[in-house]
């Protein structure tokens, strides 16, 4: 995945590239060079898709534990109150976590331990 050249990452394109993956854009095509760009793009900015595409990509199951139970999605990188879960690069795929609620409240609690303070998720049979 070529998240590096993501247009909203850099702002405007005026050079006639996808706004995905970079490449010249065919005759008559505005922002992406195919539909698969396309789809990549709204798969990683909208949470509306970016969400149940990380939860497929997991086969339903916690990234930790392989729990198929209570599935949440995380954001690795925390998404900021301004951009929140708005159209946005928080939501790219790599951004993403699948886990249970368990381990999505651990998760957070990581977040908010003192800085150095080792992760410990805990294995839920």
């Amino acid at each position: 995945m070529r998240t590096d050249l993501c247009a909203l990452a850099f702002g405007p394109n005026d050079e006639g590239r996808c706004e995905w993956d970079g490449r010249p854009l065919p005759v008559r095509h505005r922002k992406w060079c195919s539909d698969e760009c396309s789809r990549a793009y709204s798969r990683n900015h909208f949470w509306s898709t970016a969400r149940p595409h990380a939860v497929r990509l997991a086969d339903g199951r916690c990234d930790v534990c392989g729990s198929d139970e209570d599935i949440e999605v995380h954001h690795v990188r925390p998404v900021s109150p301004t951009g929140g879960y708005g159209a946005g690069c928080q939501h790219h795929q790599d951004n993403l976590l699948v886990l249970c609620a368990l381990h999505h409240v651990e998760a957070h609690a990581a977040l908010r331990a003192p800085a150095g303070t080792p992760l410990q998720m805990r294995l839920v049979a």
